[in-house]
């Protein structure tokens, strides 16, 4: 039997105490590194970690609810070009809108249909390299390739993996191959039955220009989901405190992570896996005061009482999830930093946090952002996001990390 052996010394990091009227700097071992069987291991303790605020007044916005240039309806995407424009996925008009550096519209392409250009489903958007962008049509499974000015240059359809659809390009490998997110299959036992939480299972893979699959990895688990089966229909109900799974080009390396732990495994542009970044927390179990909060928070959502009440009986009776997912939701920098957001359960005060690893896998930091703010896109100092106001407006912001 192996066993793990640390090999490497650990790495300090510095961490800023405030004393009166001075500030001393306190050399804290935060992260250490070791070594089992050729993957490098890199562990990480939050403790004592004071969060960097991020709010007040945006350095820019961009939105408004005229049915003009600037109207924001359901982005799935942000990119800044290396000139400084902004590229938005509009998913809601399948269109990519084009903002210069100080948020003024400067154009448009893409647009609703199933012609070369166009979209039935944006779901995502990403630099391909330094002079054009990919767009992925969900629905028709088809990626269309544009240079920044918004002029087609080729389409095409990645391969599937055996057993399931084709992927969905989520990011560019430091190779020049492309990141597919697998499509959801049920897995496992391979059948779906009635009253039951399952999981769907996907294959992500690592595709050529053409979408030819080059490396298939790990098999990784999705969505939690309540299924309700009957003679002629399938309903899935949202899971409180379910357990997801995300795929992820971070710093031009593959990245997969289940949400069970707080534990990021990276793969290079062949598909094998060097490296496994930990966060060392500890979720809690979900108790009854947690269960009824989240059960209360959902109900109360439905418009009719009787509808209300046969959904709680449902959950009165649905297996629960054992313990609190170990984190919410993934977002990579175009600087090479992993934001991960911390779970924040539903029924309390709602916070916005997240940690920050380097391309080491070193944690860095932990960032407050406004409530209700989707981070889109991010380098080491700014941040852009999705933010809807009361109205359910959509703004794109731009705020500045740490002041």
């Amino acid at each position: 039997m192996n066993r793990l052996r640390p090999t490497l010394a650990a790495l300090g990091l510095l961490l800023t105490v405030a004393c009166g009227d001075t500030e001393s700097t306190v050399p804290v071992e935060r992260t250490a590194v070791r070594d089992s069987a050729g993957i490098r291991i890199v562990d990480n303790d939050p403790t004592g970690l004071v969060p960097i605020t991020v709010g007040g007044t945006p350095l820019l916005e961009i939105g408004s609810l005229d049915g003009g240039a600037d109207e924001l309806y359901q982005v799935t995407a942000l990119v800044r070009g290396p000139d400084g424009r902004w590229f938005v996925a509009n998913s809601g008009t399948n269109q990519v809108l084009i903002f210069d550096a100080d948020g003024a519209p400067v154009g448009s392409f893409g647009g609703e249909g199933e012609g070369p250009g166009e979209f039935t489903s944006m779901s995502t958007l990403f630099m391909l390299g330094p002079d054009s962008l990919l767009a992925w049509d969900f629905r028709q499974r088809r990626a269309s390739v544009f240079d920044l000015d918004g002029t087609l240059g080729r389409t095409f359809t990645p391969q599937p993996v055996e057993g399931q659809s084709s992927g969905s390009p989520v990011g560019v490998l430091s190779s020049g191959v492309l990141l597919a997110a697998g499509a959801s299959t049920f897995g496992g036992n391979g059948e779906m039955q009635d009253g039951t939480l399952m999981r769907p299972l996907s294959t992500p893979s690592i595709v050529d220009a053409e979408g030819v699959p080059v490396a298939t990895l790990d098999p990784i688990r999705g969505q939690e989901m309540w299924l309700n089966m009957g003679v002629d229909f399938v309903s899935v109900m949202e899971v409180p405190f379910a357990k997801t799974s995300n795929t992820r080009e971070v710093g031009g390396r593959a990245l997969l992570s289940e949400s069970e732990v707080t534990r990021f495994d990276v793969f290079d542009a062949t598909g094998s896996l060097v490296e496994s970044w930990r966060i060392g927390i500890e979720p809690p179990d979900v108790t009854d005061a947690d269960w009824n909060a989240a059960v209360d928070a959902i109900v109360g959502r439905y418009p009719d009482a009787a509808a209300a009440s046969d959904a709680r009986e449902t959950y009165d009776a649905m297996t629960r999830p054992a313990r609190h997912p170990a984190w919410e939701s993934l977002h990579s920098g175009a600087d090479g930093l992993l934001w991960v957001q911390e779970f924040d359960p539903p029924g309390g005060e709602e916070f916005n946090r997240w940690w920050r690893l380097d391309a080491t896998g070193a944690l860095v930091d932990r960032v407050d952002l406004p409530v209700g703010f989707v981070p889109r896109w991010s380098d080491a100092t700014t941040v852009a996001g999705i933010v809807r106001d009361e109205f359910d407006v959509e703004y794109m912001r731009v705020y500045r990390i740490g002041g």
